[in-house]
């Protein structure tokens, strides 16, 4: 256990203040944190003097991790950096936080007063080099002495210092990691340490208009100026080049900046100097379509005096699609006048002239508005109607204005907001404001069905300005209205699909009187965007790895403009190749690199990738002769597969063996290799048969079958079938236990038994001597011995042409029922002699443990047959492998 001496001497001799001493063991007094599903480590933290790097294997550590006898002393008001790395376990993200208790609480607030956000890794092992930073401030008013500090690893979302409550039982994956920082006013300064930050201002906007692209360039801990080794240059993304104007500047000291209209390449020179209080280089940029354009500038670019910037520095600009402004109207002078309309291209329908006029006394804008109001109730409709425009052929035709409805006296007044399409005769709608007293300010339309007006739900406030925008989807003939940049009402059917003027009408009537509605900035616009905010819809396109192995970038969900593109860079493992690109975006693979179709609703990219086909040569020879073996030729096999060889004995001569570096296994006179992950050799060994008639199989690893069929033998032929069959020489049969079966069998066959009637057929060892004088038997039934689990020989003779022949076959079986049992060959004389049984050559396998610490079982020597092998099982001890 760690106390709170040999943690103040590990600090430098300061304890924890009194609300941060020790109580009890490790991680006491902090809170512990646990990562049930699986602890995924971290595998370097470096700060200040802290350089530990640690173990990537999986559950391999605990999930909070004490490192508190290290220590890294820091000086408050300092600035250091700080890196990590880990292990994702996979293509996953990883998100890293590190907590200072600054005020010895023994509480990691939740917020940026202890908390340090480091960043995001994926799919990394830990020990591939990915790694994120990012740099400590130590507060001026951080508490003198050592501190804790804690690093936090979650898989896919940022996890807090003690699990709770956002993953309030611990679950998920990841790891924590406890070190001490000493904070020390008196520590020297650390390095100097250069930084980088980008954005774009405005960060959105029309195609058509320029932004300006601001570096910002500073250092931390020095008060002297540090300089550019070597030249930062800046791509743009494609599709994004440097505009004419304004000119490209800096106010960074000794700097030479090239920045040409027209070109994608920003190159700010070495020797360039940073102040301690920064400096800044701004570009004017165009974009040649509506997109999302990401700049990037790639870590270790900035190269100064006091070191390299090694994160990677990004800002993103939105471009929406050019609309053109059809129409606009603010009512000022000089094309507007104080006074009544018509004026400036308005007209007046109804009431008087003094009922529409341009007035100075409620401008949203500027200085004048138009204005509907009259001094007597009278009645019928006044309306102010502006000026009629082409019809455009953009997606979307757009009529929208500022307006402030005002009743100071009466009960109110009934206006409407009616966009027209004058060509076709009809209006779009009529967005009604109703008056108080008889609809509590409601805003209806108009319903082209029915013609009658229903609630859209929203109301409008007396005297305020607020922004009105009517929205016609050409295609569908739908409109929404939108107030202040939210839709109150989307998809009603309109009358009509284009706006091309705008009437604003009002109703009189008792007490209608002195009630005013005020327009300004009155718009009629064509767009290819039809939001009420005036930008794209968003849509997410969701990246991912299917079949793998391989990566995706960027792996994570990319937002777009509706009906725009987007890529994906697939980059296969070594061994690997790109198959398929699936989800249901749609879209085209050029070399590795996929883009969707035009992405009109949120959708996936699946990028599947398969082994590369690797081919492999099994090259066949004849070792011992005399004999074949077919094919003769190397064979071409796929790396992993099989492939079947037939060997094929000269007269007088038998299979032996076969060798060769493939492995693999003979039945029969058919040899099929191991699977082959290299190229390898197969070698058909043969040997002469015995003086005489004597005969062997070689080898033959027939298992028996466990059947009510079992397996039957034919001696003679080396024919051997998994069945019960008439006039083969013997059956092997029952599912559950090892038995003889004879009724197929010629009348002459029979086993060694130890009495002619017994079932229980012997189990002979090498040296038994098989012929006449043995006890025959050719009784059906179980064969115990063989059951009991055997390494021995059958005894069996059989009818041949030269009447009864004698031979021995070599069995395996496995207590308690004999099976598996494994026929593994058989000899024997075809002149009718009796014969011997000659056992395998035997070696013997030593074992032993060289480099400890572990154990090996069996730990003592096997006796084991010429040509075949045997198995050992090897623990290591805990800790080791």
């Amino acid at each position: 256990m760690k106390t709170a001496l040999a943690l103040a001497a590990a600090g430098g001799g300061t304890l924890f203040s009194a609300g941060a001493a020790f109580a009890g063991g490790f991680p006491a007094p902090y809170c512990a944190r646990t990562f049930t599903n699986a602890v995924e480590p971290i595998t370097l933290v470096r700060i200040s003097s802290i350089d530990n790097a640690t173990g990537a294997a999986v559950n391999g550590t605990p999930a909070l991790e004490d490192f508190t006898a290290l220590v890294g002393t820091l000086r408050p008001g300092s600035v250091y950096p700080i890196r990590t790395e880990g292990n994702s376990d996979g293509n996953f993200a990883n998100v890293y936080r590190v907590y200072f208790d600054w005020n010895h609480d023994a509480v990691f607030n939740e917020d940026a007063s202890e908390l340090v956000e480091i960043g995001t890794i994926t799919n990394s092992t830990g020990l591939d080099g990915k790694f994120v930073a990012t740099n400590v401030t130590v507060p001026l008013t951080a508490t003198s002495g050592t501190t804790r500090m804690r690093v936090v690893k979650k898989y896919s979302t940022a996890g807090n210092a003690c699990g709770v409550p956002a993953d309030a039982t611990g679950t998920s994956y990841g790891q924590a990691e406890d070190y001490t920082v000493n904070i020390d006013p008196g520590a020297p300064q650390p390095p100097a340490l250069p930084a980088m930050s980008m954005a774009f201002a405005p960060s959105n906007g029309d195609v058509s208009q320029p932004s300006t692209l601001s570096i910002s360039l500073s250092q931390f801990n020095a008060a002297a100026p540090i300089s550019l080794t070597a030249d930062l240059v800046n791509t743009l993304p494609a599709g994004m080049t440097i505009a004419a104007a304004p000119a490209a500047s800096t106010n960074c000291p000794a700097a030479t900046l090239t920045a040409v209209a027209g070109t994608g390449t920003i190159t700010f020179g070495a020797g360039a100097l940073i102040p301690a209080a920064g400096c800044s280089v701004n570009v004017p940029i165009q974009v040649a379509a509506p997109g999302i354009y990401v700049n990037t500038i790639a870590p270790n670019s900035l190269q100064t005096s006091a070191g390299n910037y090694t994160s990677a520095t990004s800002a993103t600009y939105q471009a929406t699609a050019a609309g053109f402004v059809t129409y606009a109207a603010g009512f000022e002078a000089p094309t507007f006048a104080l006074g009544n309309l018509p004026q400036g291209g308005w007209g007046r329908s109804g009431g008087v002239a003094a009922d529409t006029r341009i007035v100075n006394t409620n401008p949203a804008a500027g200085t004048q508005n138009l204005r509907l109001s009259w001094t007597t109730a009278g009645s019928g409709t006044v309306a102010a109607i502006s000026t009629t425009q082409a019809v455009g052929t953009t997606s979307y035709s757009i009529a929208s204005a500022k307006i402030s409805i005002g009743n100071p006296v009466g009960t109110g007044t009934e206006f409407d907001f009616a966009p027209q399409d004058p060509a076709a005769g009809l209006i779009i709608t009529r967005v009604r404001f109703l008056r108080p007293t008889a609809g509590q300010n409601k805003i209806q339309i108009l319903d082209p069905v029915t013609s009658t007006y229903v609630d859209t739900g929203a109301f409008w406030t007396p005297g305020a300005y607020f922004d009105l925008k009517v929205i016609t989807n050409r295609a569908a003939q739908t409109y929404d209205v939108c107030i202040n940049g939210s839709a109150i009402t989307t998809g009603a059917p309109a009358f009509a699909r284009n706006i091309a003027n705008i009437a604003i009408i009002g109703t009189k009537g008792t007490n209608t009187q002195n009630n005013t509605f005020d327009a300004d900035d009155v718009v009629i616009d064509n767009s290819n965007i039809g939001t009420c905010n005036g930008l794209p819809v968003q849509r997410t396109v969701t990246p991912s790895v299917g079949t793998p192995s391989g990566a995706i970038s960027p792996a994570t969900p990319v937002s777009v403009d509706d009906g725009t593109t987007t890529q994906f860079t697939l980059t296969p493992d070594a061994g690997f190749h790109i198959d398929t690109v699936g989800g249901t975006c749609g879209g085209s693979l050029a070399g590795n690199v996929f883009t969707t179709a035009a992405v009109t609703a949120d959708c996936t990219v699946v990028a599947n990738f398969a082994a590369d086909i690797v081919m492999r040569t099994v090259t066949p020879s004849v070792g011992t002769p005399s004999g074949s073996i077919s094919p003769a030729t190397p064979q071409v096999v796929v790396d992993g597969a099989t492939t079947q060889f037939t060997l094929t004995a000269d007269a007088g001569f038998h299979i032996d063996t076969v060798g060769g570096t493939c492995g693999g296994s003979l039945a029969g006179n058919v040899f099929t290799t191991a699977a082959v992950t290299a190229d390898c050799t197969v070698i058909a060994n043969f040997e002469a048969d015995p003086v005489g008639g004597f005969v062997c199989s070689g080898p033959i690893n027939h298992t028996m079958a466990a059947t009510v069929d079992g397996t039957s033998i034919n001696w003679a032929t080396g024919a051997i079938l998994d069945d019960d069959l008439t006039g083969y020489d013997l059956n092997i049969w029952n599912n559950s236990g090892l038995a003889m079966f004879w009724s197929n069998a010629p009348a002459g066959n029979a086993a060694v038994a130890p009495t002619t009637t017994s079932a229980n057929y012997s189990v002979l060892q090498s040296g038994a001597v098989i012929g006449p004088a043995s006890t025959w038997s050719r009784t059906a039934g179980a064969m115990t011995d063989f059951r009991a689990g055997v390494n021995g020989y059958l005894g069996f003779r059989y009818e041949c042409a030269a009447g009864t022949c004698y031979g021995y076959a070599h069995f395996t079986t496995t207590s308690a029922t004999g099976y598996p049992a494994t026929l593994i060959d058989y000899c024997h004389d075809t002149s009718g002699a009796a014969v011997t049984i000659v056992g395998p050559v035997m070696h013997t396998v030593t074992p032993s443990v060289g480099t400890p610490s572990g154990t090996i079982s069996p730990s003592t020597p096997q006796s084991v047959a010429d040509g075949a092998t045997t198995q050992f099982t090897l623990t290591p001890a805990s800790g080791f492998q």
